[in-house]
Order: C-alpha cells, then sequence, then structure tokens
C-alpha cells in the first residue's frame, strides 16, 4: 500500500538525511532518479488523483526496470 508515510519517508531521505532500506520502491515515477518529484508522485496519487506508481504497483516485488544505482540489496 501506498501511504502519506512513503511520501515523507522520501523527503526525509532527500532533505534530512533519513534512510531508506531500498531506493527503488522510492522511484515512483520510476525514471531512474530518486528526487523532490517521487515525493510529488505520492502526494499527488493520494490525494489528487494522480497517476499511481510504476510497476510492479500494486504489488510487491523487484522492479525490472531500475537502474543499478537504485537497486535493492
Amino acid at each position: 500500500q501506498v501511504n502519506l508515510a512513503d511520501g515523507v519517508a522520501i523527503l526525509n531521505y532527500l532533505f534530512a538525511g533519513g534512510s531508506l532500506p531500498c531506493l527503488a520502491p522510492a522511484d515512483v515515477d520510476d525514471d531512474g532518479v530518486l528526487d523532490l518529484a517521487d515525493a510529488i508522485s505520492v502526494f499527488s496519487y493520494l490525494f489528487q488523483g494522480g497517476t499511481p506508481p510504476a510497476a510492479p504497483f500494486p504489488y510487491a516485488g523487484a522492479d525490472p526496470t531500475a537502474p543499478v544505482a537504485l537497486d535493492c540489496p
């Protein structure tokens, strides 16, 4: 599931030195870069009926398009 905490976790990682156990799922727009647009995409999806996160959403699983830099351990 996607919720408010996901967008906040991305912002915390980007701007407050927080950590994420895996970067690939945070690349919500699947552009290969983890940035502010990903947090905005989460909030847009949740509160404005925006585009849902990229596959494999809504299912759990690995993102076959994730670049090596965002790959999960």
